[in-house]
């Protein structure tokens, strides 16, 4: 038995029960729920005390964790991930037209926000910090889980950075 602090994690994905996040198109908030829960206890038995969801986490896990509801550690989450039409949060297939969907039938539609433009960026920050996010988070490039953009693709300007910045700061 060892006695130590607790873990922080600053890089989870509590709702991101798969690897090949198109299966979470077919999975209902009910089961991805129940496997977020088996993951935060798994957190909270390899020694994290403390984790920093980075996109997909809802105020409502956060809560049910914090009135005992759910067995894991303390958590800070970001809401939806921000990226822009095209870019790494962005997870439509080319045939789509929209990211409308039911949000208690997809758990893809937990993942991310799309927000083109400073405006829009702005208001997708301030509706994260209105659904309990504790920090924003902006995708900056492409990512390995991203259908159509490399991974070194700029996806932000610098005013869009600003507006999220600016968001995240008040």
């Amino acid at each position: 038995r060892t006695l130590m602090p607790g873990l922080i994690d600053c890089h989870v994905h509590v709702l991101h029960s798969e690897v090949n996040i198109r299966f979470l198109e077919a999975m209902p908030l009910t089961l991805l729920t129940a496997r977020a829960a088996t993951r935060l206890r798994a957190m909270l038995d390899r020694g994290f005390t403390t984790v920093r969801d980075t996109g997909g986490c809802d105020w409502g896990i956060k809560e049910g964790v914090a009135q005992g509801h759910l067995v894991g550690p303390r958590l800070f989450i970001a809401g939806q991930s921000i990226g822009p039409t095209g870019g790494h949060s962005d997870g439509r297939r080319r045939t789509d037209f929209d990211s409308g969907g039911c949000s208690c039938c997809n758990g893809l539609q937990f993942k991310s926000a799309i927000a083109d433009g400073s405006d829009e960026v702005r208001k997708a920050a301030r509706e994260q910090m209105r659904q309990g996010a504790d920090h924003v988070k902006i995708m900056m490039s492409g990512g390995v889980a991203s259908p159509y953009d490399p991974l070194d693709s700029l996806q932000f300007s610098e005013g869009e950075i600003r507006a999220a910045v600016e968001e995240a700061t008040a």
